[in-house]
């Protein structure tokens, strides 16, 4: 869509599982939002996806890593005297 893009070096369709699988160097873009792993599943029915890694350990190289903005909200207008 316009507003969610995802790339990985490869992706599988499964009918039966209804679902997409990205695998490689993955990354989920959606607005400014951006997430990064090495396997992506997305749900195709509902829209779920969870991001994987075989990666464990604090700061190590490969693991799942992401940048994520909060929805910016106006303030009230102010009140008119």
């Amino acid at each position: 869509t316009p507003q969610q893009r995802v790339r990985g070096d490869a992706a599988v369709y499964s009918a039966a599982a209804d679902t997409i699988t990205f695998t490689g160097d993955v990354v989920a873009i959606q607005g400014k939002n951006v997430l990064r792993g090495e396997r992506l599943v997305i749900q195709v029915s509902t829209g779920a996806a969870q991001m994987q890694t075989s990666v464990k350990g604090r700061n190590k190289p490969g693991r799942v890593r992401g940048v994520f903005y909060p929805n910016e909200q106006q303030a009230p207008p102010a009140a008119q005297r």
